[in-house]
């Protein structure tokens, strides 16, 4: 290989003439046979330390692995997992120069990750059946910068088998699928009391494992057994994680990945109400009311009602499945409507936040509320406050901040427009289900503010 070249990609003082050599050559070597053996030999060898030449090297490793590798000859695949092995061996014993835990180099570690996993999805479970045994499980055992890779190599399986964001062919679905059902036959298991082994290990340890556990285990959720993991072995787990500082973002999403987790209706229903039933009992949800001045935390509070946002809406989706196959009187349909009216009330305390960021985040679940009451004949006297309270919530987060600046609007104006937009919804939905309430609360603030007007703050006469 032409270390000059490679230098070249790396280099700030590379002229115009000598960059484009380089990407040349470096085209050259993802489309040449060899090399990507080239490639693999200079990053075993460690015949270059600069991360970003491996970090090339690695490219043309991938692109190999992502267009040839399938139908290349079984002597060249078997070159490629010993390769993949021998990082994970060397990683642990520091022999191979991989950076080092929390360093700037995760895009390494992320690269390397991402090629395990495609010659992982091109493999298992038909030519490489002891994938997990052979290349991930070992990781366990060899401290926390092999344990790290494990985690990272699940998320990069999960983004080529799991996520549902990006799109495939029919074949690769397909693919997918029976990936999947090998794994949960033979490996997830073993995978899920890896999980917890993890969480109990690192807690203290090294809370940047933890939260990467976690992410893990809110990717897996959708497609495994929940009851692996919705269990008294995890849920006192994640609980505990909210709180601690730099664990209860993580645990938060993956508390949420558990609740949007597709099931049957009234099975849905009894988990969404076990754990807000533990939430409560540990005072998470007090998180709404806390004081931004000293100890408030925008981002987790959103974390939390994106949670209850999450149980609102499987709720009332539940509600609906439920009244389809049985009826709106029924018992069952009584206790998730029930369930549903036991948590407005708090998400519109999440809706009047100070931050709007964590108002948005309840927003789906007022606006399904608000639609499911619509349909009602008459309104009993609790859904009747929840109007009130939502309008006033509404029209009062509809005001501009004080700091909004008209005369150069910026990108914090534009998106409390959008935000307005949200909350001119809500609003709509309100004065569809009782206009008089609208028009008597309208005309009070408008009264208000031409009687006040020379006392009022702009902010507030402007909502009108």
């Amino acid at each position: 290989m032409d270390e000059s070249m490679l230098t070249c990609l790396t280099s700030s003082a590379t002229s115009p003439d000598q960059q484009a050599k380089a990407l040349q050559y470096f085209e050259e070597l993802k489309s040449s046979d060899l090399g990507w053996q080239m490639c693999v030999q200079a990053v075993t060898s460690r015949a270059y330390t600069d991360d970003h030449i491996q970090f090339f090297c690695l490219q043309v490793i991938e692109h190999f692995a992502k267009f040839r590798y399938s139908t290349s000859q079984p002597q060249e695949q078997q070159i490629l997992r010993d390769f993949l092995c021998q990082w994970t061996r060397f990683e642990a014993d520091n022999n191979f120069h991989v950076p080092n835990l929390g360093s700037d180099s995760s895009f390494l570690k992320n690269k390397i990750a991402q090629v395990t996993a495609l010659v992982f999805t091109q493999d298992y479970p038909t030519r490489w059946p002891n994938f997990f045994n052979d290349i991930l499980f070992s990781c366990l055992q060899m401290g926390e910068t092999a344990v790290d890779h494990y985690l990272r190599v699940l998320l990069a399986i999960d983004s080529e088998i799991g996520d549902k964001e990006i799109n495939r062919t029919n074949m690769e679905l397909q693919r997918n699928s029976i990936i999947k059902q090998a794994m949960r036959e033979n490996v997830v298991n073993s995978l899920v009391d890896s999980w917890y082994t993890i969480l109990t290990t690192y807690e203290k340890m090294n809370p940047v494992i933890v939260c990467r556990c976690l992410h893990v285990i809110g990717a897996y959720i959708h497609w495994i057994d929940i009851n692996l993991v919705a269990n008294d072995r995890f849920v006192p787990l994640f609980v505990k994680e909210l709180s601690v500082l730099t664990l209860r973002e993580a645990s938060a999403e993956c508390i949420y990945g558990i609740i949007m987790k597709g099931m049957d209706p009234l099975a849905k229903t009894k988990l969404v109400e076990s754990f807000n039933t533990v939430l409560t009992n540990v005072g998470a949800w007090e998180a709404v009311h806390t004081n931004l001045e000293e100890d408030g935390d925008p981002e987790y509070v959103s974390k939390l009602g994106k949670i209850l946002n999450g149980m609102g809406t499987s709720l009332i989706e539940n509600y609906h499945r439920i009244s389809k196959s049985e009826s709106k009187e029924s018992e069952n349909s009584r206790a998730v409507i029930h369930a549903i009216e036991s948590k407005v009330n708090l998400a519109l305390d999440f809706l009047g936040f100070p931050y709007d960021e964590v108002s948005s985040s309840v927003f789906d679940f007022i606006r399904d509320y608000l639609h499911l009451i619509k349909t009602k004949p008459m309104l009993n006297e609790h859904e009747k406050q929840h109007l009130v309270k939502t309008l006033q919530t509404v029209t009062k987060k509809m005001r501009v901040d004080d700091d909004y600046n008209f005369e150069n609007e910026g990108e914090e104006e534009a998106c409390f427009m959008e935000f307005r937009k949200q909350m001119k919804v809500l609003f709509d939905n309100v004065a569809l289900i009782d206009k008089s309430l609208v028009l008597e609360h309208v005309q009070g603030m408008v009264t208000n503010s031409l009687q006040n007007w020379k006392k009022l703050p702009f902010e507030v006469s402007s909502s009108c």
